[in-house]
């Protein structure tokens, strides 16, 4: 059995498949919300089919209709709860859309409304119950799992659709890390959590636990760490020091399987 539960931009949590939620996905009105790819291959000459060099994964689109619903036919009521609804989306802020109940329990994506909701049907002040439809957009292509944690020896696998970029979060001094490649990073002293980000497309920064550049600590780095990352169906292995964490999450394609 799975959940489909939403954060809203404004903090709300809309819990989408409960039957005693005010705000509930009707059954078959679901569409698309899953990974979309771009296959990158070549066909030989003289030879049948194509060799696959890859793919590029693309935004993922989808949506939904959510009947919105009150036990009051007062005037006011529902619309109340409507407006309420809507105003926890937006076209260029981010939600979380979360899926409970599949393989790795739970997952999320970041998404935004692909076009505003569209204005009322019938007048809510007549009625106690009316159907918005939901159009989303996920630019990040991807469900994330929840973050798995690891110290010492950490062995990532990577049963997912995309590469995994973990990130080393330490504090103290005299912290390191030995990456899969045998290279070792020698990580700054701190006196207050901080976490390298091993992902060339975040150009390996620093930040602190509320996601703020530490500017400082990073330059400290000069652009000695390389980001290693895991490919999808692999493993890897980090080695950390006794202060040193290593945490990372999985992304997939499929969040129902």
């Amino acid at each position: 059995m799975f959940e489909l539960n939403y954060q809203g931009i404004d903090g709300s949590v809309w819990k989408l498949f409960d039957r005693d939620s005010p705000a509930i996905v009707p059954e078959g009105t679901m569409e698309g919300l899953v990974g979309q790819i771009q296959e990158r291959a070549i066909v030989p000459v003289g030879a049948p089919g194509q060799l696959l060099q890859g793919v590029t994964i693309e935004a993922m689109r989808g949506g939904f209709d959510v009947l919105l619903r009150v036990d009051s036919w007062e005037p006011g009521v529902l619309g109340t709860l409507v407006s309420r609804f809507r105003r926890a989306w937006s076209t260029t802020q981010y939600g979380v859309l979360q899926i409970v109940g599949g393989r790795l329990g739970s997952v999320q994506a970041r998404v935004r409304l692909e076009t505003p909701i569209a204005a009322y049907v019938t007048d809510p002040d007549n009625v106690a119950d009316t159907t918005v439809h939901v159009g989303l957009v996920a630019d990040g292509g991807v469900w994330w799992s929840d973050t798995l944690r690891a110290g010492g020896t950490a062995r990532v696998s990577n049963p997912g659709d995309t590469a995994v970029w973990p990130r080393v979060r330490w504090e103290g001094s005299g912290q390191s890390v030995i990456l899969p490649s045998g290279a070792v990073v020698r990580l700054p002293s701190t006196s207050t959590p901080a976490t390298l980000v091993l992902d060339n497309a975040q150009s390996c920064v620093v930040v602190d636990d509320a996601g703020r550049v530490l500017t400082s600590l990073w330059r400290e780095l000069g652009g000695r760490v390389l980001p290693e990352g895991v490919p999808p169906g692999q493993m890897r292995e980090y080695r950390l020091s006794k202060g040193a964490e290593l945490q990372w999450q999985l992304g997939v394609l499929d969040p129902w399987a």
